[in-house]
């Protein structure tokens, strides 16, 4: 949860909570029974070359 705390400015008080929200991240999908090492090293290089091609806007950070 990411909050938002109002605080007077002159006397530093905590006047309330302007604003939350509630995020998560999605579930990845299941792994591959009987995966050996070698195709999964290929299969996570894979992933992190398809996130670095993504637009800013679409990623998590943004």
């Amino acid at each position: 949860m990411h909050s938002c705390l109002a605080v007077d400015p002159d006397f530093g008080q905590p006047l309330g909570l302007l604003w939350e929200k509630l995020w998560h991240r999605d579930k990845k999908i299941s792994l591959p029974d009987g995966e050996t090492p070698a195709k999964k090293k290929k299969r996570l290089k894979k992933e992190r070359d398809a996130k670095k091609k993504q637009a800013f806007e679409s990623k998590e950070s943004y």
